[in-house]
């Protein structure tokens, strides 16, 4: 068996999520993908520090996300002219993430979030209402999809799917 199979359920469930129904249906509001971005940038701004801190981001050079998530943030917020809030499902996932000091639990959580962006963040690329940078690997993105198969072994299967759960809480708490 290998990660994905170990995972398959909840990452099922989190594509199945109404959000991402609506975002994959090219039906989701500039400020819904606004609220979106806002969480993310949350969440990815105490995963970056945490795979830094363990190593990990130094394996995969160029995964790192969060500078150009907060251009596609300001983005949006500029556009919008609004600001969005945190929700509570997503400060519990960040309070999680920031209490991880296990590098593997740190990977699994490296493995959920961005192999969905370097595999189905691709097609969500072309369908986001702002620009889409968070998405954008450049020629990185074969290495990237090779290295983390590589580091993404099933014994995170556990922790992979709480990050499947978390990620799950904090999109069905936009709609």
């Amino acid at each position: 068996m290998t990660l994905r199979d170990l995972t398959s359920k909840n990452h099922d469930l989190a594509e199945r999520t109404p959000f991402m129904r609506l975002y994959q249906a090219k039906a989701i509001t500039e400020k819904e993908y606004q609220d979106y971005l806002t969480q993310m940038v949350l969440i990815y701004g105490a995963l970056e520090p945490a795979a830094e801190k363990a190593g990990i981001l130094a394996e995969l050079p160029g995964i790192a996300r969060l500078p150009n998530m907060r251009k596609d943030l300001a983005e949006m917020n500029e556009k919008l002219g609004v600001v969005s809030g945190i929700s509570y499902a997503t400060l519990t996932y960040y309070n999680y993430i920031v209490s991880l000091t296990d590098r593997d639990k740190i990977m699994a959580h490296v493995y959920v979030r961005y192999a969905g962006d370097m595999f189905g963040g691709q097609m969500l690329k072309s369908i986001s209402p702002g620009e889409g940078r968070w998405y954008d690997f450049g020629d990185n993105l074969p290495k990237l999809r090779q290295k983390i198969r590589e580091l993404s072994t099933v014994n995170l299967a556990d922790e992979a799917n709480v990050a499947f759960e978390l990620s799950i809480n904090v999109v069905k708490s936009l709609i």
